[in-house]
């Protein structure tokens, strides 16, 4: 798995916002929004993993993330 659903993001949420947050556990190579989801492409798994673990049920843009 390289590659996070993140949902329940509300519209002013911007690609460029996801991939800031995002990019501090790893390489991020692509990310994608669409409507109230998105999907963050990472490098390699083991970043991908640690934002996963890092971000889960978190809440980043005043939004919460769900587990």
């Amino acid at each position: 798995m390289k590659v996070l659903y993140v949902r329940n993001l509300k519209s002013d949420v911007t690609e460029a916002m996801l991939r800031s947050a995002f990019e501090a556990h790893g390489a991020v190579e692509k990310v994608k929004k669409v409507k109230d989801y998105g999907f963050v492409h990472f490098a390699d798994r083991e970043s991908a993993l640690a934002a996963l673990d890092a971000l889960n049920g978190s809440v980043i843009f005043l939004h919460e993330l769900p587990t």
